[in-house]
């Protein structure tokens, strides 16, 4: 704890430097009654507790802070003087001035939370005629709105505006925006604080209460589809379905057939076989099984072979090609393949 002895009105106290504390408290019993100002003030602790404590004008003399302060007067802190963020206290162990001004249920109610920041656009209204101007993609509609030839591009106080009406007979004027702004408007309207990444159909909706400029449905389209945060976060929808179709009927026996391998099995059998290779024809659901020792490539060929010389050698082999044996369904074709 950063703490310290200092000066009360000349009376040797010990002083602790809280910079979660917004103010000063002082021990109740130290203060004379003419220091008292005869005001209170209402404290907020750390569990929450609301207290209200009256205030004293006090000089203090601490590595701190030094000089007069009005102070809060408690019957038991912790220690003799507690300064907080005040003006002109300093951080004993840095030498500089508090930049903090927070009380401690503002610190815990803020804990683990990041500052909202939005981009600030600061243009004059010079700036903007100016930029409408010159944008070469705003020209044919400057050029319109000063012909006069199109009542939906008007230029008002200066500004070129697109006004568009609903079949409700809703009036819309839309400010026509330069390419400097554009990037920054499709920002705000996808990305700000109260946007929350929308899809493309959200974001044109957002700009077009405000805004317009020529291939914007393109533009804000490429913006949402190459957002970063969407293409991490935002579900990309689930596979689709495949469509049912007729699975052929296995008439003929040991034309399809399907191999597993079961284990490891602990403990191991009195002969040492720890897996079991299984065999299911699919025509008449006859079972194979076959104790294994290892799954080695050599030892499941055999074990496939010793099968199929006591049934038949299959046409198809089906098997889940699970990680365990990568090697196994390529043994197995091999197999079949002889």
């Amino acid at each position: 704890m950063p703490v310290a002895d200092g000066l009360l009105e000349k009376r040797p106290v010990r002083v602790l430097r809280d910079t979660e504390c917004s103010t000063v408290v002082v021990r109740r019993s130290l203060i004379p009654e003419e220091s008292l100002t005869g005001q209170e003030e209402r404290c907020i602790l750390i569990d929450g507790t609301v207290r209200q404590t009256p205030v004293a004008q006090i000089f203090i003399d601490t590595p701190c802070f030094t000089g007069t302060t009005t102070a809060v007067c408690m019957k038991n802190p912790l220690y003799d003087v507690i300064i907080g963020n005040i003006p002109g206290a300093t951080d004993p162990t840095t030498s500089h001035p508090a930049s903090a001004v927070q009380t401690r249920s503002q610190v815990k109610a803020t804990k683990g939370q990041s500052l909202l920041i939005t981009p600030l656009i600061d243009l004059g209204s010079e700036d903007v005629t100016t930029l409408q101007e010159e944008d070469p993609i705003l020209q044919k509609a400057m050029i319109t709105a000063k012909d006069k030839s199109d009542p939906q591009f008007q230029i008002q106080k200066g500004f070129l505006y697109r006004v568009k009406t609903n079949k409700q007979g809703q009036t819309t004027k839309q400010l026509a925006l330069f390419a400097e702004l554009r990037q920054r408007v499709m920002t705000l309207a996808h990305s700000g604080v109260m946007s929350g990444h929308q899809g493309v159909h959200r974001t044109l909706e957002r700009v077009l209460k405000s805004f317009w400029w020529p291939g914007m449905t393109n533009d804000i389209t490429l913006f949402c589809h190459s957002c970063d945060i969407c293409q991490r976060t935002v579900s990309k929808g689930r596979i689709p379905k495949v469509p049912l179709r007729k699975m052929p009927i296995i008439d003929t026996p040991f034309k399809r057939v399907a191999v597993d391998l079961v284990g490891e099995i602990f403990p191991a059998s009195s002969r040492g076989h720890r897996y079991i290779l299984t065999m299911v024809d699919y025509a008449t659901r006859y079972p194979e099984a076959v104790p294994l020792k290892n799954i080695s490539t050599i030892t499941v060929a055999k074990a496939l072979v010793s099968i199929f010389s006591r049934v038949f050698i299959p046409q198809e082999i089906l098997s889940d090609q699970g990680t365990r044996s990568p090697a196994t369904s390529r043994r197995k074709l091999a197999v079949c393949s002889h």
